[in-house]
């Protein structure tokens, strides 16, 4: 449910976020070959997301992170890759991420959308605590 409801919030604003990634590529690029290997790697990861394919998608997430660790990007990458390991049903490894870019990039403009993802996924995490909870009860109740 998680992922459902993360991606009908992210489909709303998926032009929006692509916009602001492009713009972040672009406007600190140069005309440099590493600059134009750092783009097309970052399209890359993000066609892949885009066409359902998660796994390939984070390959090239984590390849540019380690080709480009001080990227003006990394942002725009860490956000999609968490995004990517929620497709693949890895939402701790995503909530690691999330947490991280909140705390190290505070003026991102992904961090309104990072705060809607931590939302749901903490909602949903003690949702699930209080059926767990209910489940119990009623198991020890009728003596289970």
């Amino acid at each position: 449910m998680v992922e459902i409801i993360m991606g009908k919030i992210i489909g709303h604003y998926k032009e929006i976020i692509l916009f602001i990634g492009l713009c972040v590529l672009v406007f600190f690029s140069t005309s440099s070959a590493a600059a134009i290997q750092e783009d097309e790697l970052f399209e890359k990861a993000y066609e892949n997301y885009l066409s359902y394919q998660p796994d390939k998608a984070l390959e090239y997430f984590n390849d540019f992170l380690a080709n480009f660790p001080d990227s003006s990007a990394k942002d725009a990458v860490l956000f999609w890759k968490a995004r990517s390991l929620t497709q693949l049903k890895r939402p701790d490894e995503a909530l690691k991420i999330l947490s991280e870019i909140k705390r190290a990039f505070p003026g991102s403009p992904f961090i309104p959308f990072v705060e809607k993802e931590l939302f749901i996924y903490n909602n949903n995490a003690s949702q699930s605590g209080i059926k767990a909870v209910k489940k119990e009860a009623t198991e020890v109740k009728h003596g289970k």
